[in-house]
């Protein structure tokens, strides 16, 4: 149960990530609204994927994901607060690192 709470509020801020980072790489800017909406998302689930892991389930590689997606996302944040444009390949890489994360998370959940 927890697995599929975690891919709802992931599958969420996977569409608000997606939508911003569409925005950004036209440089048209996201409102701060949906920023705030896609870390919660975010947050709350990798707060219970990494419950169910805890639980004893087999998602570690998913963790790891989760790790390097929250860490481009911090950068994203500290280019947002310096009012700058973040460089293409940090906005690539933090959603491709998210979208690897659910993957994975999706993958170890039905096989």
């Amino acid at each position: 149960m927890q697995t599929v709470l975690a891919f709802l509020l992931l599958a969420c801020a996977i569409a608000t990530g997606g939508w911003m980072s569409l925005r950004v790489l036209k440089k048209a800017g996201a409102p701060g609204s949906v920023a705030l909406a896609h870390f919660m998302f975010a947050g709350i689930g990798i707060a219970v994927a990494v419950a169910a892991i805890a639980a004893g389930d087999e998602r570690r590689l998913a963790l790891i994901a989760f790790a390097a997606a929250a860490l481009g996302g911090g950068v994203l944040l500290g280019f947002r607060l310096m009012e700058e444009w973040p460089p293409a390949f940090v906005v690539i890489g933090h959603g491709l690192a998210g979208v690897a994360a659910v993957g994975l998370l999706l993958y170890a959940a039905l096989g």
